[in-house]
């Protein structure tokens, strides 16, 4: 009886046993289930994260670049408003046959109707008179149809075509000076450029020609025309405004003949 009851205890402690093995096994699987979930949502929680971050760094940048943009469209307006006030600049600029802007961002225009070349500086609203405030005549002192102009870098002047005065002139662009001069004379020309060894070029509407200048010589080498009025590819029907470029090739403005010829 007591044997039995030995067997009984040895079987019931063995069950037991097993029984916390058991559990054990199921605790060990629920805690690396828990661990693996953990991973998981950590996991999950840091690519929401990153996410997130991304997102708002989008949306600082739009922000940013909407901000720039409003800059930018707030700037060019109050550049517009200054430099395009239309009533007030219809009453200083008739009709320009010319504009140029300078290495200072200074805009440059002759207003050929007034006889003048006028000046205007980033923010102005009225310009400057800086050729020309005598009116409209053939004096030294005067312009009349101003066509065309560019800046001498080296002598900080203004080379002008004076058209109906039928000359070329310089005029310093230092304010109240009064070194002027004559290059060019008895001549009809809409246009002209500079190429980098100082050599002018001037176009002659009326010869339908243009010849190459050494500052100081009144009569120039012709480099393009020259051939009588016509249509041919070596000549002109009154040529106007040309550029030179660094090759010294010449491009002219072939007027009555509507094409460009280099």
């Amino acid at each position: 009886m007591v044997k039995n009851q030995g067997v009984h205890i040895e079987e019931h402690r063995r069950q037991a046993e097993q029984e916390n093995v058991q559990v054990q096994e199921q605790n060990t699987k629920l805690e690396e289930k828990m661990h693996q979930q953990k991973i998981e949502l950590e996991d999950k929680i840091q690519k929401q994260k990153i996410r997130y971050e991304r997102l708002i760094e989008q949306l600082e940048n739009a922000q940013s670049e909407n901000q720039n943009q409003k800059n930018e469209i707030s700037s060019a307006r109050g550049e517009i408003a200054k430099l395009a006030d239309i009533d007030r600049m219809k009453s200083r600029i008739q009709w320009n046959c010319n504009i140029f802007v300078d290495d200072n961002q200074v805009l440059i225009i002759a207003d050929a109707f007034r006889g003048r070349i006028t000046q205007w500086k980033k923010g102005d609203i009225n310009g400057e008179i800086i050729v020309g405030d005598n009116g409209v005549g053939n004096r030294l002192n005067q312009l009349d149809r101003p066509a065309d102009m560019l800046i001498d870098k080296k002598t900080d002047s203004l080379i002008i075509c004076d058209r109906e005065n039928r000359r070329v002139v310089r005029w310093s662009r230092h304010k109240n000076t009064t070194q002027r001069e004559i290059l060019i004379d008895n001549i009809c020309s809409y246009g002209l450029d500079m190429d980098d060894q100082r050599y002018l070029y001037v176009s002659n509407t009326e010869q339908h020609e243009v010849r190459r200048y050494q500052l100081g010589d009144k009569n120039g080498t012709l480099v393009a025309g020259g051939k009588g009025q016509g249509t041919a590819l070596n000549q002109f029907n009154e040529p106007g405004c040309l550029f030179v470029d660094r090759q010294q090739n010449v491009y002219v403005l072939d007027n009555r003949n509507h094409r460009i010829m280099k």
